[in-house]
């Protein structure tokens, strides 16, 4: 097997995997899924939802990291959220309620992922019980996940975000530029460094 063939079997492993991992324990119904799955590569800075535009996909990230971000008031850039290999991503809100994209999904890394249009994945699951489910509780998690981000803003301090956000996602630490840390903890590059060095020096300080 040639390395191309090797790789497009990896990815498919890894796609049937993750489906299985959504709830669906049937094979025919992973199988019907997996088939109305489009696979494909992207580029560092494609865009798979642009703010204002059209958000009608849903994807499966099969390698890569990707942002979710909004123009601010100030004319920076709000990050809500990191994704990367294995996540679904989509702008739910903005499908939810049939509206133009909240936010900008673009890719920090180059990678693939596996796409499908809401409209038929709606389709799909009306034919499918256990499809539907699936996509619901997916659903329910994405929103779930709007309203921990809202409360971390509020109640939580920068540095608490800091330290929350990479005891839970190890294996980003080295992944994501030190600017696009920053914007998503809602602070300046410097108050970054500084914020990062007290929490190594507390680090140190701490007996093991």
């Amino acid at each position: 097997m040639g390395k191309d063939a090797q790789e497009a079997a990896e990815r498919t492993a890894f796609l049937r995997a993750r489906i299985a991992e959504l709830g669906l324990a049937d094979e025919a119904a992973r199988d019907r899924f997996a088939a109305a799955l489009t696979i494909a590569p992207f580029a560092k800075g494609w865009q798979f939802v642009s703010q204002g535009g059209t958000s009608t996909q849903i994807g499966i990230l099969l390698s890569g990291l990707v942002k979710f971000c909004a123009a601010a008031k100030n004319g920076g850039q709000l990050i809500t959220a990191f994704a990367c290999e294995g996540a679904v991503i989509a702008d739910y809100t903005a499908i939810v309620r049939r509206s133009a994209a909240t936010v900008t999904i673009e890719a920090l890394e180059p990678g693939w992922i596996a796409t499908i249009d809401a409209v038929a994945l709606d389709a799909l699951g009306k034919t499918d019980p256990a499809i539907d489910q699936a996509q619901r509780r997916v659903i329910e998690s994405e929103f779930a996940k709007i309203a921990q981000r809202a409360h971390d803003l509020i109640g939580q301090t920068p540095e608490d975000a800091y330290q929350r956000f990479f005891a839970e996602n190890p294996a980003l630490v080295n992944r994501i530029m030190r600017k696009d840390l920053a914007a998503y903890f809602g602070i300046s590059a410097v108050s970054l460094s500084r914020m990062s060095a007290r929490v190594l020096k507390k680090k140190r300080k701490t007996p093991q």
